[in-house]
């Protein structure tokens, strides 16, 4: 489902009162770790009744106007008065769990190619502008009778310290306070090359020190996915380390993509870098250079000069804790 509502979707009425009593109904929000506005409960006589909750967002994305949707089937007891996102397991719709923010991440774009593959984040294109709105309807039998608009942006209340020395190419996100047994969170991106600061901003956001790592595609580092060394990584590991408060503070790696292939290839090859990995959507397998001259690379990653040819990535040298993520899906494992 993303525009638009199928038909069978209707709701019905269970054991609710007048439809003219149901315009009261109110929404309340709660933040996101992007701090964005986040829908968290449906109040009023619309939780006694079968809802359908649209999500409705319109912002510039890469230049084109888009229209995004998702939409959730709730059902509360006539005795309930409040349904509870965070509770709440959607009968069907976009998204399949209960969570507070599931209307925001299920975003999906009618004119994307895969709407399943389209990610609506606030900061990804710099044409978009710092954020944009999403408007949030209770619909009962077709009709709306509730809506608030929220506001998706990314925070402003860190410290940003832009890191072009030594080889490195990085930003360090620093929250206003930090506790002394906080851990801090490496961040490096995927194929899109550059430094994921997004990610890191957001880490930021919720009490977490955060080193957006940039491997290439920035001044001074390769053009491409081609031949990064690993080496490379435990380079910004230990500039990290020299900074103020990092000396012995714990170090999480996070990477999405061709960098969760890489957090994992990382935490085989170097197990004594990191405390924990994070490996969104990644790879079994160690895979070949990627981009603008890949063709001419031997491969993707190298250590001690050599190349890391294709192959299952031994995941069984890595001895921490790694949280395995994908779309509807995750798996702790813990060595």
């Amino acid at each position: 489902m993303t525009a638009t509502l199928p038909a069978d979707a209707a709701p019905r009425s269970l054991d609710g009162p007048e439809l003219g009593e149901q315009a009261a109904n109110t929404l309340s929000a709660a933040r996101d770790v992007c701090d964005a506005e986040r829908v968290r409960r449906i109040r009023g006589t619309a939780a006694r009744l079968l809802c359908v909750l649209l999500a409705v967002a319109a912002a510039g994305w890469l230049g084109v106007r888009v229209s995004d949707a998702a939409g959730v089937r709730l059902e509360a007891g006539p005795a309930l008065e409040t349904v509870d996102l965070a509770r709440s397991v959607p009968q069907q719709g976009t998204y399949h769990v209960a969570d507070a923010g599931g209307l925001l991440w299920s975003l999906q774009s009618p004119d994307a190619a895969d709407p399943a593959e389209y990610a609506f984040t606030p900061g990804h294109d710099p044409g978009a502008g710092p954020g944009f709105g999403v408007r949030v309807q209770v619909l009962v039998a077709g009709e709306a009778v509730a809506e608030q608009t929220l506001f998706r942006a990314l925070p402003e209340s860190t410290r940003q310290l832009d890191i072009a020395q030594e080889g490195l190419a990085g930003s360090l996100f620093l929250p206003p306070q930090v506790a002394a047994a906080t851990p801090a969170v490496m961040v490096i991106g995927g194929s899109e090359g550059g430094i994921p600061r997004t990610e890191a901003a957001a880490f930021a956001a919720v009490g977490y020190p955060s080193l957006a790592v940039g491997y290439f595609g920035e001044p001074g580092l390769p053009a491409c996915l081609c031949s990064i060394p690993l080496e490379y990584f435990a380079h910004a590991v230990a500039w990290l380390r020299t900074q103020p408060g990092f000396a012995s503070r714990p170090l999480v790696l996070w990477g999405a993509s061709r960098g969760g292939e890489g957090a994992l290839i990382l935490a085989s090859y170097q197990p004594s870098l990191f405390d924990a990995v994070v490996a969104v959507a990644p790879s079994a397998h160690i895979n070949g250079a990627f981009g603008d001259g890949a063709v001419k690379a031997p491969s993707a990653w190298t250590m001690n000069g050599q190349p890391l040819t294709a192959s299952r990535i031994p995941v069984a040298a890595i001895r921490v804790p790694v949280l395995l993520r994908d779309p509807g899906r995750q798996r702790a494992r813990r060595r």
